[in-house]
This record gives C-alpha cells, structure tokens and sequence, in this order.
C-alpha cells in the first residue's frame, strides 16, 4: 500500500514537472515569435526602413534600375542610359520623392518568411523586398529582385492601365489586341454583343476582379469567336451567355466562381474543358439534343454540376 501510494505521489510530481516544462517550452516559442511579430511593426514607422542600394522600378510595362544612396538616387533604363536623378526621404507611411509626398507600401518577403517558416528554409523560396508608390492613384512598383519585377511586368501586361496605354479601348469599352483577342470588357452597359473583330476571348476579359464588366449581365458572342480562353468570365457579373454556331473551344474554368446562370451552346462545339464552370453551381447549358455538344456536356456532367436544358 505505502508502495502504491509512493508510486502515486511520484507520478503527480513527475506530470507536475512536465507540465511546467511544457509552460517554458510554450512560452519561449511565444516570445520568439513575439519578437519576429515586433520586427515586422516596420509596416507601421517606415522611418526605419533602409532603402538604400539597387531597386528595378516597374512602371506599366517599362522597367528602369534605381540606385538609392543615403537620400539620393540614380535612375537608368535597362540599357544603361540615364533617365534622372532625384532626392528621396521616407516617412512614416509616404515617401517623398523630388519634394512630393507620395502614399508607399513596403514589404520585406525574407523577413516574413523567415516569420513563416524559419530562415532556415528560405533557400527554397524567390524572395524580394520590395515597396509600391501610389503617384496620383497610378501604382509604381520597386523590386530588389530583378525577377520578381519582371513577374511583374508579365502581369501589368494584362492590365487596363496597360491596355489604355497602348490604345487598345475601342468608344464602348472593348479592347482587343493585335492577335484579334478581345482582352477586355470595362463599359457600363449591362448587355453587350463582342465585336465581330474578335477571333478569340481570353482569360479575367470579363472578370470584376480586374475591374471590368461590373454592370455587364448578358454577353452575345457572334459566330466570328472561335476560342473562349481559361477564366474568361471567371468572377464576373455575367449571368447569360449566348454563344453563336462557329464557336468551337471553351476551356477549363471559364464561368469559374461566377454569377452566371444560363449559358447557350451551339452545335460546332468539338472541345469543352473538363470542368468550364468551377465553383459556380445550378447553372442551365442550353443545347440541341443529341448533338455533338449535347455529348460532351453528358460526358463532363459526372458530378450535375450544371442542368442540361435541350432546344
């Protein structure tokens, strides 16, 4: 009995113990990270941000090589040519660049990676510091990482801004590039028919999420369109879509985690992606019975994503 009591206060010692080793354990991890969280508060005082050295600004789709240094900095182009000099000076949220202040958002990705999953894993990821400058509701975006800023332009290229620049905007808010793709939807109408120009609808054309189409509901796409591209109308407003006969390719994903509801199909349809509507459920497919649409829509309806109506 006095054995079994010993035993009893021993294992109450022993779980006492561990519970307070486990506290310290606890608490050592929390201060860590309490004191990694602390040295990302330079989101809120830039004034402790040091920008000096090389940055590789993206303006559009044009990129230059700026050499900060204790205020001042040297702008070049990709080519080596001088540009400008100027005078920088960071605050606590802006930047004054020239004698202008100017809105900024900075970000160290080694510093909150090295948060996330320890420095000892960095070496598996492309990281960069890098800052944004909004000058006059236009972002100016600067890289330390020559590759992310050309990630950068790759995306900026499929842009409004970048379309407007090169003059792609037709009176009603089209813009269609030199390939015949309509790239693009931002007019205010909420039924539009894509110009007969157009061979092609590439991906985000409709999409709010690039701020476009945000009033659009019904879309016609004339028999001139022979490819619906990846996310064309994903996240749009869209809810009709007529398609005329000559349409032939609508690929994966293109009414993905949209408003759409009913969608008409011609018969020249020979290849539909495997899952054309995402997230997006109780969708209507209108189509000829029988036709050769009508069976692909059997065969990628596996799961009654959408309800096949026949004409």
């Amino acid at each position: 009995m006095k054995n079994t009591t010993r035993r009893i206060r021993n294992a109450k010692r022993i779980l006492i113990i561990d519970i307070i080793f486990f506290l310290m354990i606890v608490f050592m991890v929390s201060f860590v990270k309490f004191r990694k969280h602390e040295a990302l508060t330079y989101k809120e005082n830039y004034k402790s941000v040091d920008l000096d050295g090389k940055w590789y600004m993206v303006d559009v789709d044009d990129v230059f090589v700026v050499d900060m240094d204790g205020g001042d900095y040297v702008k070049h182009d990709v080519d080596g040519n001088l540009v400008n000099k100027g005078t920088y000076k960071i605050g606590e949220h802006t930047i004054n660049l020239d004698g202008s202040d100017y809105p900024i958002d900075y970000t160290d990705e080694y510093l909150e990676a090295d948060y996330a999953v320890g420095s000892s894993d960095l070496d598996d990821y492309s990281l960069s510091k890098h800052f944004e400058v909004n000058i006059h509701g236009k972002p100016v975006y600067y890289f330390s990482n020559k590759e992310a800023a050309e990630d950068q332009v790759d995306f900026n290229m499929t842009t409004n801004d970048y379309y407007t620049r090169n003059g792609l905007f037709n009176n009603e808010g089209f813009a269609i590039d030199g390939d015949d793709t309509l790239v693009a939807y931002t007019g205010d109408s909420d039924n539009v028919r894509v110009p007969s120009e157009a061979t092609d609808i590439a991906a985000n054309t409709f999409s709010t999420d690039y701020d476009r189409a945000k009033k659009l509901k019904k879309v016609i796409v004339p028999s001139t369109v022979k490819t619906i591209e990846s996310y064309a109308f994903a996240f749009s407003n869209v809810e009709e879509v007529y398609c005329s006969e000559g349409l032939t390719q609508i690929h994966d994903n293109v009414f993905a985690n949209s408003k759409i509801k009913e969608v008409h199909l011609p018969d020249s349809i020979d290849y539909l992606g495997d899952n054309i509507f995402g997230n997006t459920k109780g969708v209507k497919v209108h189509c000829t019975q029988d036709s050769d649409t009508y069976k692909f829509l059997m065969a990628h309806n596996q799961n009654k994503n959408f309800e096949i109506v026949t004409d």
